[in-house]
């Protein structure tokens, strides 16, 4: 609420006006999601299926049972507004469980922080200690890593790794170049995996606020890069810097040439180049930066910025690039366009409100509220003074300033396929802890990119964000797979204690 009123400029309002604004937003988004599930259950009944009570719930409030109210809230929330399609097993099994399995590469680089939340977290205070102390001989080898050597003892836990398999490990986190990143060679998966550590550091908010825009062919010179890439390619420039420092520092040490090169430990091996968050953004970059040089990659982003490449660049990435998301994770959906249409959409919902503000912040949970309680019609009599106050308050923002871009070129979008893991059911649970009593069901699904390219208000927006809730429920549904299930698993009883809601 705080950085949308910065980017209303001067115009009178305040955090509580911009919260309530907020409000109105997310029930106008929940009010168009209500005519999508409408459309979609109507289809549904057309061809026979009984779904009375689940449409008497969406057009008349309070009137279904608690079952058809739950069915709606969950069963169908993956059908968003583009062409969303389910997994097809057993063929994208693969693509499933390599999600599941990689996905400790990128946990275990963001090294003791994260393993001591998760242990604190989930209970496991008897895991403390080891994760604060390291180990003297694991410090050996990984540069940039504290006294102790925790953040490299962290890695070989998270990952199971034994030391000999890490070919190079580096911690270094001095300046917006370089973010911390591991290689390890992993027998067993034949490939060797180098993994990119996600936002940790004031260094890492300084590359991920860095979101102008940089030509990736300025690169061409220095690096061989595929044919798509063309003049008119452009990526985050923070991210973009970071992926080419690393590059650079494989290069110079000669680290994947002597695995992968001929002769090497690990010839015929795949490359396989993953992370989280900032981290995704980096290991999809590198791979941009290392495919010609060293067949075949596979880059495995999870939860990746939404303001990384142009649509062009982003769809020529989808035969050797995988996004995973997470729910209404927030992080790839944000990107500098959709912040500012975020603030204009606020800014239009503010201006129409019919209603006061407690009645606007006690819809804040309700799962479909009654827009037409909240804002003014088009057809109602304080619209057209709505419209205008709306029109004064966009003159004052100034929207077409040079400032609005910040220098980005249009739309910007995560790489590669989109592999979205939904809710698609919360159980309800005992616990005697507030909050702590939903077991959420996941199932995987294609996407878009453009079904993420407005920002969605919900209480989960960072929640699904969470590296070790990613983790969670990518490799709970690996192994459901293993296990001869095809339907998800995920709980976020641990995880998420004091989230409310769903």
């Amino acid at each position: 609420a705080k950085m949308l009123h910065q980017l209303m400029g001067n115009i009178d309002v305040v955090v509580t006006d911009v919260v309530a604004g907020s409000t109105l937003y997310r029930a106008r988004q929940r009010g168009a999601y209500r005519e999508r599930l409408v459309a979609h259950l109507e289809a549904q009944a057309a061809e026979g299926a009984d779904v009375a009570a689940e449409l008497d719930y969406l057009r008349g409030p309070g009137a279904s049972s608690k079952a058809a109210k739950r069915s709606i809230r969950h069963s169908h929330r993956y059908q968003g507004a583009g062409d969303y399609r389910e997994v097809s097993l057993p063929r994208d099994a693969a693509v499933l469980r390599d999600a599941g399995y990689f996905v400790k590469y990128a946990i275990g680089a963001y090294g003791w922080a994260l393993e001591l939340y998760t242990n604190v977290v989930n209970g496991d205070l008897c895991g403390v200690p080891a994760t604060v102390t390291g180990s003297c001989c694991t410090r050996r080898g990984a540069m940039g890593d504290n006294c102790f050597g925790t953040n490299f003892a962290s890695y070989l836990r998270v990952t199971g790794l034994k030391r000999e398999d890490v070919a190079y490990a580096s911690f270094a986190n001095v300046d917006n170049h370089i973010i911390p990143f591991v290689v390890a060679k992993d027998h067993a998966a034949r490939a060797v995996v180098v993994a990119c550590r996600g936002s940790l550091s004031a260094e890492d908010i300084l590359i991920d606020v860095t979101a102008t825009s940089a030509p990736v062919a300025a690169l061409r010179g220095e690096f061989e890069l595929p044919p798509a890439v063309t003049s008119a390619s452009m990526a985050h420039s923070g991210i973009l810097t970071v992926a080419a420092t690393i590059a650079r520092e494989l290069q110079g040490q000669g680290v994947l040439s002597a695995l992968l090169g001929a002769g090497g430990a690990c010839e015929g091996y795949e490359l396989v180049v993953t992370g989280h968050s900032l981290g995704a953004g980096a290991a999809a970059t590198l791979g941009l930066l290392l495919k010609a040089a060293f067949p075949p990659l596979r880059a495995i982003c999870f939860s990746p910025p939404g303001g990384l490449v142009d649509e062009a660049l982003a769809e020529s990435m989808d035969d050797y690039c995988t996004s995973v998301v997470v729910g209404e994770d927030l992080i790839p959906r944000l990107s500098v366009p959709a912040v500012f249409r975020l603030r204009d959409g606020v800014i239009e919902c503010l201006t129409h409100a019919k209603a006061n503000k407690a009645h606007i912040y006690g819809t804040a949970f309700q799962p479909y509220p009654a827009v037409e309680e909240l804002m003014y019609d088009p057809n109602e009599e304080g619209f057209e003074a709505a419209e205008a106050t709306a029109r004064l308050f966009f003159e004052e923002v100034n929207m077409i300033d040079a400032a609005r871009t910040l220098g980005v070129e249009g739309d910007s979008f995560m790489p590669g396929r989109v592999l979205h893991y939904a809710v698609v059911e919360v159980e309800r649970e005992r616990c005697a802890l507030p909050g702590c009593d939903k077991h959420r069901v996941y199932k995987p699904f294609w996407a878009t990119r453009r079904d993420f390219q407005d920002i969605v208000m919900s209480h989960r927006m960072m929640l699904d964000h969470m590296p070790d809730y990613c983790a969670k429920v990518v490799t709970e549904y690996a192994a459901s797979l293993d296990a001869g299930y095809q339907e998800s698993v995920g709980s976020d009883t641990e995880l998420t204690r004091g989230a409310q809601g769903v």
